[in-house]
């Protein structure tokens, strides 16, 4: 949320004491960052705010922040999401535990000598792989 950085500038020690300075400093990328649209309901969840129309399982840097330290999913409370964007981050963050870009919990099962294989999940589904959907029923006789 901040656009400023905070350099650490001068270091004291006086008496037991030890005295920290700081000064924030303007980002250099603060025209890179993604700002949110003014006329956004301030209680609406991150994600609706933002407006994302095709968030990914290979959006690793959204999804991480909404997992903890130990690669299991934060509570809905915590995360500040709507049920809605709570199901799709959860959803995503399993996927991209499954393909091994995001961090597992400690628990989580290992069915065999295959898990260490890369993934790739297919998302959405392709209408190559559905003759029926993409060839014209009058040819199917």
């Amino acid at each position: 949320p901040f656009l400023t950085l905070l350099f650490i500038v001068l270091i004291t020690e006086k008496e037991n004491k030890t005295v920290v300075e700081g000064k924030r400093i303007d980002s250099p990328r603060t025209e890179f960052l993604m700002k949110p649209p003014v006329h956004a309901d301030p209680k609406a969840c991150p994600l609706c705010k933002l407006n994302l129309k095709r968030l990914n399982y290979t959006d690793v840097l959204i999804l991480k922040q909404f997992i903890n330290s130990d690669g299991s999913m934060m509570s809905l409370a915590d995360s500040g999401l709507c049920g809605r964007k709570y199901r799709l981050v959860s959803t995503l963050v399993q996927q991209a535990q499954k393909c091994r870009l995001l961090p597992c919990p400690e628990d989580t099962p290992v069915f065999g000598p295959w898990e260490q294989y890369n993934r790739y999940i297919d998302f959405p589904k392709r209408y190559r792989d559905q003759p029926m959907r993409v060839i014209k029923k009058e040819y199917w006789k």
